[in-house]
C-alpha cells in the first residue's frame, strides 16, 4: 500500500515540483559553502574585505546592501589616505626642526594629533627658517664683502654664504667702524 501512496502523490504536479526544488538545493549545496567559507575570509574591518562584500552583494543582486559596503571601502580607504599624509607630514616637519637643531621643537611635533597644532607648529617652522635664512645670495654678499676688503678665500674659509644676516651685517658693521678709525 506504501507503494500505491508514493505513485500517486510523484503523479502530483506539487510533488514534482518540491522534489525538482529539492534535488536543485543539494546539487548547489557544495556551492553555497564555497561562498559562506569565501565569505567568512572576508575582514570588514578592510578596505579589501568591505570591497568583497560590496562585489558578494552586487552579485546577489542587493545593490542596497553592494552600495553600503562599497561606500564604506571608500570611507575606511580615505581615512586611511588621510592618516597616512598626517603622519608623513609629521615626519617631515620633525626632520625640519631636527635639522635646524631644535630638538624640542621636534619632540613636540612627534606627539601631535591634531592637524590644526600641527599647521600651527609648521607655521613656527618657517618663520625659524626664514629667520635663518639669508636674504642677500653669496653672490651678492661675496661682491659685497669683496667692496669691503674681505678676500674671497677668507669670505669662503668664514663660510660667509650661509650665516645669518644679522651675524653677516655684524661683520660688517664692525669692519666699517675699523676703517672709521684709521
Amino acid at each position: 500500500m506504501a507503494r500505491f501512496r508514493i505513485s500517486q502523490d510523484a503523479a502530483r504536479p506539487a510533488y514534482l515540483e518540491g522534489l525538482f526544488t529539492a534535488a536543485q538545493q543539494a546539487g548547489m549545496a557544495p556551492q553555497v559553502r564555497r561562498q559562506r567559507e569565501a565569505l567568512s575570509q572576508l575582514d570588514p574591518s578592510t578596505v579589501q574585505g568591505l570591497g568583497g562584500l560590496a562585489t558578494y552583494y552586487q552579485g546577489q543582486g542587493d545593490m542596497e546592501n553592494a552600495t553600503k559596503y562599497a561606500t564604506a571601502a571608500r570611507n575606511l580607504q580615505t581615512q586611511i589616505t588621510e592618516e597616512a599624509n598626517f603622519n608623513a607630514r609629521k615626519n617631515s616637519l620633525a626632520n625640519t626642526a631636527t635639522a635646524l637643531q631644535l630638538p624640542e621643537l621636534a619632540a613636540r611635533v612627534t606627539g601631535v594629533s591634531d592637524s590644526e597644532e600641527l599647521k600651527t607648529i609648521a607655521k613656527e617652522i618657517r618663520q625659524i627658517e626664514r629667520d635663518k635664512m639669508p636674504t642677500q645670495t653669496p653672490l651678492v654678499r661675496k661682491r659685497m664683502a669683496n667692496a669691503a676688503g674681505i678676500s674671497p678665500e677668507l669670505f669662503d674659509e668664514l663660510g660667509l654664504a650661509k650665516v645669518r644676516d644679522s651675524v653677516f651685517l655684524n661683520i660688517f658693521q664692525v669692519k666699517k667702524e675699523r676703517l672709521s678709525l684709521i
